[in-house]
C-alpha cells in the first residue's frame, strides 16, 4: 500500500501525532486572524509592512521640519505692497511731470523769443513802439513763458503730493505689517511661503502614510501595527506546521490498521460425533487426527478505499479540485 503525499513539507515517516491535540494548536493558532492575513503571501505582507513604516517615517519626518508658521499677516503683506506700488507709480508720474514741465518751459522761450522777434521786426518796418501790434509782441513774449512754466510747475506739484501720499500711506502699511523696510518684509512673506510649501509636502507625506496603513490593515486587521510584521510571520510559518501536522496525525489514524475480529470456533463434543458422525463439520485426513473445528469465518479485511463521503476524501477534493485516490493496491 503506498500513499500520495500532498505537500513536499509532509513527513509520512514521523511520530503520529495525536489527533485533538494537532487541532487544538491549529485552533490556538488560527484564533483572530483574518482570512485575507491567511491568503497573503508573506513576501506581500513584509513589502505592505515595509511600506507602510517607511511612509509613516517619512511623513514624522517631514511634519517636524514644518515647525512654527512665521508671524505675517497675508493681507497687511499684500496691502503693503500694493502701497509700494502705487508709491512707485507716483514716482513714476512725478518722473513724466517734470519732463513735461521743461517741455512746457521750452515752449514758452520759444514762444517769448519768438514775440520779440515779431516785435523787432514791427519796429523796423515803421510802426510806433507803443503801437498795440508792438505792445502785444511784448506782452506775448513776456506772458508765454509765464504760463507755460507755471503750468509745468503746477503738474509736477501735484505729482510731488501724489508721491508724498503715497509714501506715508507706504510706511503706514509696512508698520501695520511688523517690518520696517520692503526688505524685510520680503523675507517674512519667502519665510512664510516656504512654511506653507513644507505644510503641503507634510500633508501629502500624512496622506500617503494613510493610505499605506490602511492598505496593511486590509489584509491583518485594523489591531495590528506594522511593525508586528516578523511576529505575524512566525506565527503564520507555526500555524502551516501545526496544519502539516494535525493533516498527517489524520491521516495515520486513517491508515492505522485494525483488527480483525477472531473467527468463531464451536466447540464440538468428540465422543458424541463419533456416535453420531453427521455431527462432525471436518472430515477424516490421512493419518491426521481428528480436528473438531466449526465452518472457518473469513476475516473481512478494510477496504483499500475510502468511503467517499469522508472526510478526508472531500478534504483532498477540496485540495485538488478532482477526486484523488490516496490507497493504490501494490
Amino acid at each position: 500500500m503506498t500513499v500520495v503525499a500532498l505537500q513536499h513539507a509532509y513527513d509520512a515517516t514521523a511520530v503520529p501525532l495525536d489527533v485533538d491535540a494537532a487541532r487544538a494548536e491549529v485552533e490556538r493558532l488560527r484564533a483572530g486572524l483574518p482570512d485575507s492575513l491567511l491568503a497573503a503571501r508573506p513576501d506581500e505582507l513584509r513589502r505592505l509592512a515595509r511600506r507602510a513604516l517607511e511612509t509613516d517615517l517619512a511623513a514624522r519626518r517631514r511634519r517636524a521640519k514644518v515647525g512654527e508658521p512665521p508671524a505675517v499677516d497675508e493681507h497687511a503683506v499684500d496691502v503693503a505692497v500694493a502701497a509700494h506700488a502705487a508709491v512707485r507709480a507716483a514716482r513714476a508720474g512725478m518722473t513724466v511731470a517734470t519732463a513735461e514741465g521743461m517741455r512746457l518751459l521750452a515752449i514758452g522761450n520759444v514762444w517769448g523769443v519768438a514775440a520779440i522777434g515779431t516785435g523787432a521786426v514791427l519796429l523796423r518796418s515803421g510802426l510806433e513802439p507803443m503801437s498795440t501790434p508792438v505792445y502785444l509782441a511784448v506782452v506775448g513774449a513776456a506772458a508765454g513763458p509765464l504760463a507755460t512754466a507755471a503750468l509745468g510747475l503746477s503738474r509736477r506739484s501735484f505729482a510731488a503730493m501724489r508721491v508724498a501720499a503715497a509714501t506715508a500711506s507706504w510706511a503706514e502699511a509696512v508698520a501695520g505689517a511688523g517690518a520696517t523696510t520692503m526688505g524685510e518684509l520680503g523675507a517674512r512673506r519667502i519665510a512664510a511661503r516656504a512654511w506653507q510649501r513644507r505644510r503641503d509636502e507634510a500633508d501629502a507625506a500624512t496622506a500617503a502614510a494613510r493610505e499605506a496603513r490602511a492598505a496593511w490593515h486590509r489584509v491583518v486587521g485594523p489591531k495590528r501595527h506594522p511593525r508586528d510584521a516578523p511576529a505575524l510571520l512566525a506565527r503564520l510559518a507555526a500555524l502551516r506546521a501545526a496544519q502539516l501536522d494535525l493533516f498527517r496525525a489524520l491521516v495515520a489514524e486513517r491508515m492505522r490498521p485494525r483488527a480483525a475480529p477472531a473467527p468463531a470456533v464451536d466447540v464440538v463434543d468428540i465422543d458424541g460425533a463419533m456416535r453420531e458422525p453427521s455431527r462432525l463439520p471436518v472430515l477424516w485426513a490421512k493419518e491426521q487426527p481428528l480436528v473438531a473445528l466449526a465452518p472457518a469465518v473469513a476475516a473481512s479485511a478494510e477496504s483499500d478505499t475510502p468511503p467517499a463521503d469522508s472526510w478526508l476524501g472531500d478534504a483532498l477534493t477540496r485540495l485538488r479540485g478532482r477526486g484523488l485516490r490516496l490507497w493504490t493496491k501494490g
